[in-house]
């Protein structure tokens, strides 16, 4: 009887222990899930603020060849100016 008792009382720890180590990779499938969440909400803001990128590249890319028009407009006033003084 006492050698049986050994044997349940090991087979208790035994499934305790399993149950402790089905417990523990429950808790990292759920971290697992949480980590693969938190991953996609990382990449979809990372594609959102590369679009954003472009968009304003573009924007200054506008600006900027405004910015050459009015250059060269200014020149040519000046140059209109110069040849009316003469």
């Amino acid at each position: 009887m006492t050698v049986e008792m050994g044997h349940y009382q090991s087979r208790v720890a035994d499934l305790e222990s399993a149950l402790k180590q089905q417990g523990q990779n429950v808790k990292w499938v759920e971290e697992k899930q949480l980590l693969r969440q938190s991953n996609q909400q990382l990449a979809e803001k990372v594609r959102r603020m590369e679009a954003e990128e472009a968009r304003l590249k573009e924007h200054i890319q506008d600006i900027r060849d405004q910015n050459e028009l009015l250059e060269f407009r200014i020149l040519e006033l000046e140059v209109g100016r110069l040849a009316q003084a003469c």
